[in-house]
């Protein structure tokens, strides 16, 4: 009798949280800087940060919230390949702004992620300059799609 499909999925989906896990602890570590782009220095909540900016204790509480939530939803959702409706949207909206199709993934044991260009010649992989563009134009989406939908 085989095992049912039941128990590899389930195991395929523990062994991509386990790898989710991994990488987000790879990154933790001293010198490795993380894949989502920070906040502006002076956008960060600290002593003074809401009186700089005009916002209210709850305005800049919400912000940290949305920015918290975006940067999971990229790490865990996003980079992951998930079919998940927000997902889509973001994959949509940066499809659409940035005129192309863009493929996320993590090669085994890197803690970066690639990000591939599909056209017509095939898929190419981009250079660090696109990448950083990708990613802040990734980041901005993202951060207005949760924005958006928050209460």
């Amino acid at each position: 009798m085989g095992i049912p499909s039941f128990y590899y999925r389930n195991m395929l989906l523990q062994y991509d949280r386990q790898l989710v896990a991994a990488r987000r602890l790879a990154r933790i570590r001293p010198g490795v800087e993380p894949e989502t782009p920070e906040p502006a220095p002076e956008r960060q909540l600290g002593e003074g940060a809401a009186e700089l900016d005009g916002e209210t204790p709850a305005e800049a509480r919400r912000r940290v919230l949305v920015e918290h939530v975006a940067r999971e939803l990229l790490e865990n959702l996003l980079f992951t390949g998930s079919e998940n409706p927000v997902v889509q949207e973001v994959r949509r909206e940066l499809d659409h702004r940035l005129n192309g199709r863009f493929s996320f993934w993590y090669p085994p044991g890197e803690v970066d992620v690639r990000i591939v260009r599909e056209s017509p010649e095939g898929p190419r992989e981009l250079s660090d300059e696109e990448r950083r563009e990708v990613l802040t134009e990734l980041w901005d989406i993202t951060l207005a799609k949760v924005d958006a939908t928050m209460l």
